[in-house]
Parts: structure tokens; C-alpha cells; sequence
């Protein structure tokens, strides 16, 4: 899975530093394994990662698939596995990854019908890879074969030398990341894993990746997410459901109250001369802020409540609105 998600990452670098994901940040881990790797390779092997993968993104899945189904953790053992697979049978698991409605054992033996209906699960897009696959299945050892090659190239020159390192960042990753999942068991998996409510009550496996920052990639069986992008929505999200932000915020005065206790403490008198307000109105807008715990008070000259907002909670409202929004 690391192998899978390192050579996802290596082969869409130029689109994933680009502006087209928002709210996506290169680390300088990232940049500086990149741009090492990259020294470490062929101009040759770096032209076929590239092809394989943005014209034939099945197969560097079914080494992922591999690795869930029979428990691999280490990338040699993985390469050696996919090795010894049938290429034969290869091609039908590759073809059975795009979820067309057509039967291989009916359509194998035909290119036009395989072409038709990759194209047909994937639209235009997928053309490049339609040609290839029929390309693969006229010579599947071959492919394999080089494919094979490929994958022992790059996990010694990206992976193999980084792997201590790699480790200690994911150990510390995963202790933060229990951290939250501890604190909020319904939150995390909301924010984290972008996966159909319906599928909740399944237990879903996760896999830490450094490299994992491109998207979610969900495997069917079993429910498996390696996850990465999704990462930063979770980062400062507060815990207020998103249905009662919104209703909070629906309202022009409770918005206007908000704003001016971000900039400055008020009691409700002012406030309510501020605005032209009624006490009793400031008072209920006061009460449904309070509620969400947005909004701290002390008392200042002749026993007066002078009321002000907490601006780290109000920041993290802000910040769920922004990942609801923009994704």
C-alpha cells in the first residue's frame, strides 16, 4: 500500500502541487523526497511510471487489492507475490477493477468488445487505457514482467531509503491521529473518510500512508481507506454539527452580534443601543451562542456581564463551514 501510494504520488506531483486541489499543501518532506527520487531514476523508468499509471491506473491497484487480500506489509514480498500471479488470470481481475456491465469469459477474446466496455464504465478518459489493456491481454507476461521491473526500480530508489524515516512518521502520525478519534469517534470518521453513511456500520481498515496526500483511494472488499487529502478538513474542524452552525449563522443579528464580540467585549445594554435591539432580543440571540459554547463572560464595573467571543472556536467554526463548502 505504501509502494501503491508513493507511486500515485510520484506520478501526479506536477497536478498535486498545482492549484486544482484546494486547500492542498505540499509538505517539505514531500518535496524533498520527490525531487531525490527523481535524481534516483532513469528518464526511461520515469516515462513508464508515468505512462502505466495515467493510462492504466487498474493495474497499479491490483497490487493494493493484493496486499489487503493476503495481509502483505512489506513491498518485496508484495512485488515478489505479483510476480508469481497468473497473467492470465491478471488481466480478468484488472479488467473486473473498472466495474463494467459486461462478463470477461464473454468478451475476452474480442479487443472491440473490451475496449467498448472500459470506455464505456470510464467515457473518454478512459480511452488510452482501453488500448492498452488490449495490448496487455495479447501479451500479458510481458507486461507484467515490466511492470514488475518497475515496481522493484522505484521501491528502491523511493521507498527503500526513506523507510526508517517513513516509519517514524507514520508511528507519529497515527498517535495523533488516535488522539482524535478518541475525542470524537462520530467526528473522525465523518471528517476523515469520505465514505457513504450507509456503510458506517461496516468497520473500515486504515491504512497510514506519508505519501497517501493525493485522495481517498476506497477499495470494495474488504471496506479498506487509504486516506490522505480528506486529512486537513479534520485539522481545527470544530465539533458543532454543521445543521446548527448554519442556523446559527441564518440569522443577520446573531451574525452581527458574533462579529462585534469577535473585535471587542459588550454588555447587553450596548449592544442592544448598538443595533437597535431590545435587551430581551440580544438576550435570546446571546443564549443561542452561549449554547455552542462560542462566546465567554466577566464582570466588569457596577456588576456588569460584559460578554465576548472565543475566537479559537469561532476560527474552527469558520474552518468547518470552509471544509463543507469547498471540500
Amino acid at each position: 500500500l505504501e509502494l501503491c501510494c508513493a507511486i500515485m504520488h510520484y506520478a501526479h506531483w506536477d497536478e498535486i502541487t498545482g492549484t486544482n486541489i484546494p486547500g492542498y499543501k505540499v509538505s517539505a518532506e514531500l518535496k524533498l523526497w520527490y525531487e531525490k527520487t527523481r535524481k534516483n531514476l532513469s528518464a526511461l523508468t520515469h516515462n513508464d511510471i508515468l505512462f502505466l499509471v495515467r493510462n492504466f491506473v487498474g493495474l497499479v491497484f491490483s497490487p493494493a487489492e493484493l496486499a489487503i487480500s493476503y495481509k502483505i506489509t512489506s513491498s518485496p514480498v508484495l512485488i515478489d507475490e505479483f510476480n508469481k500471479l497468473d497473467p492470465k488470470d491478471l488481466s480478468e481481475k484488472i479488467f473486473n477493477s473498472y466495474t463494467t456491465d459486461r462478463s470477461w469469459l464473454d468478451i475476452k477474446s474480442d479487443p472491440e468488445k473490451i475496449k467498448a466496455a472500459i470506455e464505456k464504465a470510464g467515457g473518454t478518459t478512459r480511452k488510452k487505457e482501453a488500448e492498452f489493456f488490449v495490448d496487455f491481454v495479447k501479451d500479458p507476461e510481458r507486461i507484467q514482467q515490466r511492470f514488475s521491473e518497475i515496481l522493484s526500480v522505484f521501491y528502491e530508489a523511493a521507498l527503500q531509503p526513506y523507510e526508517a524515516e517513513t516509519v517514524s512518521l507514520m508511528e507519529k502520525q497515527a498517535a495523533e491521529e488516535q488522539i482524535l478519534l478518541e475525542e470524537d469517534v462520530e467526528l473522525f470518521f465523518s471528517s476523515m473518510l469520505r465514505i457513504k453513511r450507509a456503510n458506517l456500520e461496516d468497520e473500515p481498515e486504515l491504512f497510514l500512508s506519508r505519501y497517501a496526500e493525493i485522495d481517498i483511494i476506497q477499495l470494495d472488499s474488504p471496506l479498506a481507506v487509504i486516506y490522505g487529502c480528506a486529512r486537513h478538513k479534520l485539522r481545527g474542524v470544530s465539533s458543532i454539527p454543521l445543521e446548527d452552525i448554519y442556523n446559527l449563522l441564518a440569522d443577520e443579528s446573531r451574525r452581527t452580534i458574533l462579529k462585534m464580540l469577535c473585535r471587542k467585549p459588550w454588555f447587553i445594554r450596548e449592544l442592544a443601543d448598538e443595533l437597535d435591539l431590545t435587551s430581551a432580543t440580544v438576550s435570546y440571540h446571546m443564549n443561542k451562542l452561549s449554547a455552542l459554547d462560542l462566546v465567554s463572560y466577566e464582570r466588569g464595573e457596577r456588576k456588569r456581564v460584559y460578554y465576548t467571543a472565543v475566537r479559537s472556536k469561532v476560527e474552527k467554526m469558520m474552518k468547518s463551514v470552509q471544509a463543507d463548502i469547498l471540500g
